[in-house]
């Protein structure tokens, strides 16, 4: 009877086991997602020699801008392996930096999607950052997301690429500063300065491009690309970040912001409307989610189902299930 219970313990025991390394391998294979423009090329230079980059150290490190007299982000940058990432999961934002306003504006199909967002500098898949001050810039939509992160007009594309570098290349090191720019005094920056660089466990420089068509790279294989703070579906007054012009049939007034803002990684095109909420099972951690409950599997666990809205779900990399319509 004995021996009978210590089996019984011992399957139990390693059938725990497996369970976590398959879930284990399935958020890994979320995150080592194969992107073909992505390369990289060992340069002729030491990290030391570019005076772009941080020093390197064998720790993580993250430095913050300190805010301008207009209270105004200015840059983040952080130097991380994939294993220095943080695993603390993310909280609503509340912070509203400086020139932050926000607009249901309608786009092509007739929908309402938010104009704004809440932006962060340094997106939180790396900095862990979420409502800190010296992270975040009132940005657009589109800056922030592009809608998809197949657009290189969007931070959403380099970072998930970024991301994805990193989780494929465990033993190397990611150099990665973003910078806002601001005309004069406006509050809301006209555009963001992405620049990134890889050093290998030698302490090599890594020229890594990520493709897209905007990338500039130095001498020393350091990148950078500028990202316009701008939105197809409106013109915003930088000076304020009020609305100067929608660009569609009907002008909208402000409204309240949403509770959240996406960080940074969507898979949808700008005619969906992404303010409205999802559901996603597994408490949140499925790749994909769904407009109505009754449209979910019957196996699926409701009580480990949250939800949330789709610019969110879009923006942590999430997609639409295929087997509901867009309805």
């Amino acid at each position: 009877m004995t021996l009978t219970i210590q089996k019984k313990k011992t399957v139990l025991f390693l059938t725990l086991v497996w369970s976590l390394l398959s879930l284990t391998s399935l958020v890994d294979a979320s995150k080592t997602r194969t992107y073909e423009s992505t390369t990289h090329t060992i340069t002729q230079h030491e990290s030391e020699q570019s005076p772009k980059i941080l020093p390197l150290t064998d720790q993580r490190q993250l430095v913050l801008g300190e805010l301008d007299a207009l209270e105004r982000a200015t840059f983040a940058h952080i130097q991380l392996k994939d294993a220095q990432e943080p695993t603390i999961k993310r909280k609503l934002l509340h912070h509203s930096p400086a020139g932050w306003h926000n607009y249901h504006v309608t786009n092509a199909r007739g929908t309402k999607s938010w104009l704004m967002n809440r932006g962060h500098l340094i997106g939180y898949q790396f900095s862990g950052l979420n409502n800190e001050a010296k992270n975040l810039a009132t940005m657009t939509a589109y800056l922030n997301t592009g809608f998809s992160d197949s657009n290189p007009e969007g931070m959403l594309y380099y970072e998930n690429r970024l991301d994805s570098w990193l989780a494929l290349h465990p033993n190397f090191i990611l150099d990665y500063k973003v910078t806002a720019n601001y005309d004069s005094d406006n509050l809301v920056p006209t555009s963001v300065d992405l620049q990134y660089v890889g050093i290998d466990h030698n302490g090599q420089l890594l020229d890594i491009r990520l493709g897209g068509g905007l990338e500039v790279t130095d001498n020393y294989g350091v990148t950078t690309v500028t990202l316009n703070n701008q939105s197809p579906l409106a013109v915003i007054d930088y000076k304020t970040g009020l609305l100067l012009e929608e660009l569609l049939k009907q002008e909208t007034p402000p409204v309240a912001a949403p509770a959240t803002d996406p960080a940074v990684d969507t898979d949808t095109a700008p005619q969906i409307d992404t303010s409205r909420e999802v559901h996603v099972t597994r408490n949140g951690r499925s790749k994909v989610y769904w407009y109505h409950k009754i449209n979910m599997p019957a196996s699926t666990t409701f009580a480990n189902v949250v939800t949330i809205s789709e610019d969110e779900a879009i923006a942590s990399g999430k997609h639409h299930s295929k087997r509901e319509s867009q309805d």
